[in-house]
């Protein structure tokens, strides 16, 4: 019998979630400022990215409740389901690479090597490490 189970990623080292933004190819700024989220309201963000597309995403939150994304809301786009869909995408990506980066870290913390990185044609990242 197979059990499904569901595991939340929380974010909570703001360094670490920037060098995952650098890896992923966009250029992350860290400026505390004000952003208009998704929702139409503003919220306090500790670093920005533009992805390939343009659109401006913001980092919010703190190192004791973690950290999220918040996607800046398009004009007349409020609420939109593709924006949603877009959030929930570059959310998912950037908690997959974070979780590959906090797991290389750790395992060289223990004395692994990284032999491989690959990222598969379904996102999915596998490492093959070493111990000698």
């Amino acid at each position: 019998m197979s059990q499904f189970s569901l595991v939340e990623l929380l974010i909570f080292d703001l360094i670490m979630l920037t060098d995952v933004v650098r890896e992923m190819g966009y250029q992350a700024n860290m400026n505390r400022r004000l952003m208009v989220n998704s929702h139409g309201e503003q919220q306090e963000v500790e670093m920005t990215f533009c992805d390939e597309h343009g659109r401006e995403w913001g980092v919010a939150g703190n190192s004791e409740e973690g950290y999220d994304l918040v996607a800046e809301a398009e004009t007349d786009l409020t609420g939109n389901i593709e924006q949603q869909k877009q959030l929930s995408e570059m959310r998912n990506r950037l908690k997959q690479n974070y979780a590959a980066i906090k797991v290389e870290h750790e395992a060289e913390s223990e004395g692994y090597k990284i032999v491989e990185k690959t990222v598969m044609p379904d996102r999915t990242i596998r490492l093959k490490l070493r111990r000698w």
